[in-house]
């Protein structure tokens, strides 16, 4: 899925096709148009700390608008099924509902058509064509954004005010003359929020087009399959991701769903020793005021769906947290043992110093004996996500094996004809004994902590929050996974991209594609 756009000059075939093909993505997430999409389902699977699995399918029926193609002499009509954000997608796999590949449109293909698009689109708004601005909008359908970028371009778009973005209703075009002038195309383009929303879709996305044979009408059910990269970043603040790694917290995830058209679906599949204790979708926009949606968990498998009928873009928070059996019931076992080993031991160090006698070697190889064992729960063995969410219970674990290492260094040094136990001996004890009931105590809370209030309570919660009082905007201590859609114009609040604008966006990419058959 990797290419570049070619040099050639933009068709007006190439920019009828993909005028249409975006017309449709935007007819799929508009409440006044054919509802061609009828349900999409994202699963996701998560392999390691670094790259999540998706599974996409889509469930949809052929418009009778869908452009034309002819291929090797046959008849095929082009569908946009999805976008992804722009990377190498690694893994990917199409297929049908029998199980059968399927073959796409390239990249190159699929590019010369949105940047024609575009182009054609840009000469309607600002009344002519523009090397220049033509040479702009053919990069931005080619080029990759960087990670840099992306957040320079989220910064400058919060910074803008609201007020500079502009109907088109009441403004005169420019005219031929004025189009070769390259910045006040540019400020034309900038009163129009839909060439802007398409623009940047298209800067940070592949549009995924599928040729099919099928006639106008046709039910179709087309999966997917690929891979992301995942970054875990650092917080600033870092005592919440402290008590999440210590699992006195739910880690949070988040990623955008929805406003694609039809009922959306994701299933979200926790890898073994992690548990999905809640995913809640929350309404970027409230447009006009449509409700939070949550699905309690408590089990490695959870799905929510978003209804048809809400065509919001939803910030989606999954919460996670490591199963209590297993690993962690291991850890909270060997955290109890090593503070009641070494509490004996202080009540009777008489015994664990009293030379070379089968008590004190017996006492010292069950020291070792505890420490080894510890020491095993650190090492590899669960998945890498659940000893990620627990690396500071596995910090704990480790400090235990060295408090059990020093006491036995601390039995191995002392001299068998040793007549007394030395003061210090005795005050280094104790300190290890408080330490290693410190650990436990953590051990504990980490291991018993409930996930959260009932569901009952956590209903009546939700029912006194107002939707107002939590920010719709990404958290920044929660990991960002890129959405399975790829970036949506409408997952900025600032955007305010609402049901007149999704309108809007239809509307114009009709008029422009009807200016295309001239």
């Amino acid at each position: 899925m990797t290419g570049a756009i070619g040099q050639n000059a933009p068709t007006v075939q190439a920019a009828r096709e993909g005028l249409a093909l975006l017309r449709l993505m935007a007819e799929a997430a508009d409440e006044g148009s054919p509802d061609w999409v009828h349900r999409r389902v994202e699963q996701l699977e998560f392999l390691d700390t670094r790259a999540v699995r998706w599974r996409v399918s889509v469930d949809f029926t052929v418009p009778e608008t869908a452009p034309v193609t002819y291929i090797g002499g046959r008849r095929f009509r082009l569908v946009p099924l999805t976008s992804w954000e722009k990377s190498n997608l690694v893994g990917f796999d199409l297929r049908d509902e029998c199980g059968n590949t399927i073959w796409l449109p390239t990249t190159q293909d699929t590019g010369e058509r949105m940047a024609s698009a575009l182009i054609y689109w840009a000469r309607d708004i600002v009344g002519g064509p523009s090397p220049r601005l033509e040479k702009t909008l053919k990069a931005i359908v080619s080029e990759w954004p960087s990670p840099e970028q992306k957040e320079e371009a989220r910064k400058e778009e919060a910074r803008k005010p609201k007020t500079e973005t502009k109907t088109r209703k009441g403004i005169e075009p420019f005219g031929e003359a004025a189009a070769q002038d390259f910045p006040n195309a540019l400020k034309r383009l900038e009163r129009f929020p839909s060439f802007l929303s398409q623009a940047n879709e298209l800067w940070r996305n592949f549009l995924i087009v599928v040729a099919v044979a099928d006639t106008p009408g046709t039910r179709r059910v087309l999966k997917m399959t690929f891979e992301s990269r995942i970054e875990f970043r650092r917080a600033d603040n870092r005592w919440p991701r402290i008590l999440e790694n210590l699992g006195w917290r739910g880690w949070r995830l988040e990623l955008f769903l929805g406003a694609r058209g039809g009922n959306h679906h994701l299933e979200v599949a926790a890898p073994p020793g992690v548990d999905i204790v809640r995913i809640r979708a929350r309404p970027v926009i409230k447009d006009p005021d449509p409700s939070d949606v949550v699905e309690y968990g408590g089990t490695p498998h959870v799905h929510i769906r978003i209804k048809a009928d809400q065509r919001s873009r939803y910030l989606t928070t999954i919460r996670v947290r490591v199963s209590r059996p297993g690993w962690l019931t291991m850890c909270w076992l060997a955290g109890l043992i090593i503070p009641a080993v070494l509490l004996t031991g202080l009540v009777k160090l008489s015994v664990l110093f009293s030379g070379a006698t089968e008590e004190g070697t017996a006492a010292t190889l069950l020291l070792a004996l505890l420490a080894v064992f510890a020491t095993m729960l650190v090492g590899p063995g669960a998945h890498p996500l659940a000893s990620r969410l627990l690396s500071a219970s596995r910090g704990l674990i480790m400090f235990d094996s060295g408090l059990v290492l020093l006491g036995v260094g601390i039995l191995l040094l002392q001299s068998h004809n040793a007549p007394k136990i030395p003061g210090w001996t005795t005050v280094l004890w104790q300190i290890l004994c408080v330490l290693s009931v410190l650990c436990a105590v953590m051990l504990t809370f980490s291991r018993f902590r409930p996930k959260g209030p009932n569901k009952v309570e956590k209903a009546d919660r939700l029912k006194k929050k107002k939707l107002a009082e939590e920010p719709d905007k990404p958290d920044p201590v929660a990991l960002m996974i890129p959405a399975a859609d790829g970036y949506h114009y409408g997952d900025n609040p600032d955007h305010e991209w609402n049901k007149d604008s999704r309108a809007e966006l239809v509307r114009a990419l009709r008029q422009a594609e009807v200016k295309a058959r001239f």
